[in-house]
């Protein structure tokens, strides 16, 4: 079964006022680690469809490798055009450049597209670029606040110090990802979790989301990641 270990999922808040913005020559920049795990819950929603579930997050851009657990696929773009109907785990895992959805309970386990495709891991600087709109509080604590913006508002929260633990990525208006700051850690892969199950096969299918990046790519992102705030 999908590795995530439970935590209770914080209320949901409206979305918070900004207190105080530094001036230009003082903002600080995103941190995004090269290496970390961190567990999180997630709500996805699209018209009236609205899907909640928990996982764990692995990052790793030095050997170039990122894992994606969801206790729950549905409302993932990516799984859930697989299995829109079941409620399953699914994984996202992208090694040597190829994206996998494995769905570890059916036995079940896909190429979606490859790097060359938009579909490596999420690129180390996606946050170069991002727009410091201050700081402010989320779930009770002293946040900073970042939009990347693309084809949507894209908010970033990190703790307000040095250390700037990853709180929230929201994906406006339809994906909240809040992450456990306790559960972070900044280390990379193990290796099992990079293996390709035997039974995976070449292509997802036809009517799957993967169909689409693999004909058209995605260029929001360059040619490295789908898994992006966009």
């Amino acid at each position: 079964s999908v590795a995530a270990t439970a935590f209770c999922a914080p209320q949901r808040q409206p979305e918070p006022q900004t207190i105080g913005a530094p001036g230009a020559d003082t903002s600080p920049k995103p941190l995004w680690y090269p290496q970390f795990q961190v567990d999180f819950n997630e709500t996805m929603g699209l018209f009236f469809f609205q899907a909640r579930t928990r996982g764990k997050w692995w990052y790793d851009a030095v050997a170039g490798v990122e894992v994606i657990d969801r206790v729950n696929g549905q409302g993932d773009r990516y799984c859930g055009s697989i299995h829109p109907f079941t409620p399953t785990p699914c994984r996202h895992l992208v090694t040597q450049g190829n994206r996998y959805l494995i769905f570890p309970e059916l036995k079940q386990c896909c190429l979606c597209c490859v790097a060359a495709q938009g579909c490596g891991i999420l690129s180390r600087r996606w946050l170069d670029d991002a727009e410091f709109l201050g700081t402010t509080h989320l779930y009770g604590k002293e946040v900073y606040k970042w939009n990347k913006r693309g084809m949507q508002d894209n908010f970033y929260y990190t703790t307000a110090d040095e250390d700037q633990l990853p709180v929230e990525l929201y994906q406006v208006p339809n994906d909240r990802q809040t992450l456990d700051t306790s559960t972070f850690t900044p280390e990379g892969i193990t290796p099992d979790l990079i293996e390709v199950p035997r039974y995976c096969k070449p292509k997802c299918p036809l009517t799957s989301v993967c169909t689409f990046l693999r004909v058209g790519g995605n260029s929001a992102h360059g040619k490295e990641s789908i898994q992006e705030p966009f």
